[in-house]
């Protein structure tokens, strides 16, 4: 379970590489399994925050804060941001 972890937080630090933010989108076409793990995390933050059992370690808050990972957003089609990759501006 680590190593997946780990892949997906690489896959994330990815992410942040090509739009400049970690706010993927639930259904995320590019990777839909990235999406889905970022949810996971925030849930699982969450529990951390309200006193129940939770698989969010320390260390794993301390790696996505490192990354500026935002814990309160989550990221539908219809509210994610514009890509910084296809966004044109109007003449």
């Amino acid at each position: 379970r680590e190593q997946t972890w780990l892949k997906r937080f690489e896959e994330l630090k990815e992410f942040k590489a090509e739009e400049g933010h970690c706010h993927v989108p639930m259904r995320y076409r590019k990777n839909p399994s990235l999406g889905n793990w970022v949810r996971v995390q925030k849930e699982n933050y969450r529990k951390v925050k309200d006193g129940d059992v939770s698989k969010m370690s320390e260390k794993r808050m301390k790696m996505l804060d490192d990354i500026g990972f935002d814990w309160n957003n989550i990221f539908t089609p219809e509210k994610q941001l514009p890509s910084t990759n296809n966004s044109k501006s109007s003449p």
